[in-house]
């Protein structure tokens, strides 16, 4: 995850974003009762596909609103990202 914050956003206070993204991707396994390495994985490939497109606010947002839609239709995110790769936007 430090990977994903400095190389694509540039940010530079890595240990402070890291711990208070640490703690959405922890409250986000809570919320749809994945493992937090599960939603660490699935962010990964996230940022890894579509996610790098946006801003980090609004990558966390539309990851955190796809980790909901995955958790409450049972599709895996990795096939929920390949049904959404062809939009030009997921605001």
């Amino acid at each position: 995850m430090p990977d994903v914050l400095s190389k694509t956003y540039g940010r530079t206070n890595i240990t402070k974003d890291t711990r208070e993204f640490g703690e959405q991707l922890m409250h986000i396994a809570r919320t749809t009762g994945k493992i937090p390495t599960q939603v660490a994985t699935d962010f990964t490939t996230f940022m890894d596909g579509i996610g790098s497109a946006y801003s980090f606010e609004k990558a966390q947002k539309i990851f955190k609103n796809l980790s909901l839609t995955s958790a409450e239709t049972g599709v895996a995110m990795d096939k929920l990202l390949k049904g959404v790769e062809g939009f030009d936007t997921l605001d």
